[in-house]
């Protein structure tokens, strides 16, 4: 009987300035170094069982609990931080209760690349899978949540030299897409757009334009729908503003796709509008101060 195939890591790389990302700096700012662990065994579990990504249902998230020993509000808190500002992804998440990102899988990606056949479930998919094989000559089955095979447009099959046919035609189709990405058209309306969000964020340039550009070859964002994203920036950054929320950096606007969400502006339920306090100048009695003056003792303490 065939031994099963392996989907785990037995290792994965860890950045020696992870705890600077900005995705991680809101989790350590509010649960300091708990939080810091409970994230690097979010991490040691999605590489260990399923190596791109893993499941979070309300036993899984149980389970966990009791496994690293911390408090279930702890836990829940660091999950929602990782899901506002990008650590995982929040449409799949949403969409299929799971943990995962495009970093995640890029990584796994590379690690397996060695092996004979990799399984990859095409709902989950945050990548480029042409580009991923292309770059790291990765043998990927690409099959559905069901486990159907799914037949994409993918050269799963690398010949003695790592080039065919079908590569160098992605090749080709690569470096016109490239030029795509890097027209002046590009950067103008990125330019646009950031000088627009930066003022009221903490928002990462070089993230951000990557962000920008990685949709922008997508075609996710274009010259026809950029006015639509210009505004609905603009409406989320009221609307955080008017509520006094925290307002995400530009590249996780960008990254979750914000821009699709509807930002209705209202004041804030429940919370009085802020009004300055003024002191009241104090009302001296004019008999006592006369009285004060009379008797040498200069004037009232209070009017001094």
């Amino acid at each position: 009987m065939a031994r099963p195939q392996k989907e785990g890591l037995d290792y994965f790389p860890h950045d020696v300035d992870m705890d600077q990302d900005d995705k991680v700096i809101m989790v350590t700012a509010k649960y300091g170094m708990e939080g810091y662990g409970i994230l690097n065994k979010l991490m040691q579990q999605i590489y260990k069982e399923r190596g791109y990504y893993m499941d979070w249902s309300e036993r899984d998230r149980h389970v966990f609990k009791n496994r690293v020993n911390v408090d279930i509000d702890t836990l829940d808190g660091v999950i929602n931080e990782c899901l506002q500002w990008g650590f995982f992804n929040k449409a799949k998440y949403d969409k299929y209760q799971i943990f995962t990102s495009s970093g995640f899988q890029k990584r796994y990606i590379e690690a397996v690349k060695r092996r004979k056949v990799v399984t990859i479930i095409s709902e989950y998919i945050l990548v480029d899978i042409n580009e991923m094989i292309e770059q790291y000559k990765t043998p990927l089955k690409i099959v559905n949540v069901c486990n159907n095979e799914v037949n994409v447009n993918i050269n799963s099959i690398i010949d003695n030299s790592g080039v065919t046919e079908s590569t160098q035609s992605k090749v080709k189709e690569s470096k016109e897409l490239k030029r795509y990405v890097d027209s002046d058209e590009c950067d103008t309306y990125f330019e646009q757009f950031y000088s627009a969000y930066i003022p009221k964020s903490g928002s990462i340039r070089k993230k951000s334009l990557e962000s920008w550009k990685k949709l922008w070859k997508e075609k996710k964002i274009t010259p026809e729908n950029i006015e639509i994203v210009m505004n609905s920036a603009q409406s989320y950054i009221s609307y955080q503003t008017k509520n006094n929320y925290n307002i995400c950096g530009a590249q996780v606007f960008l990254n979750q796709e914000r821009w699709k969400d509807k930002w209705e502006i209202e004041e804030a339920k429940g919370k009085a509008p802020y009004q300055p306090k003024i002191e009241k100048p104090i009302q001296i009695d004019p008999y006592l101060e006369a009285a004060y003056e009379q008797r040498g003792m200069g004037t009232d303490p209070r009017s001094a």
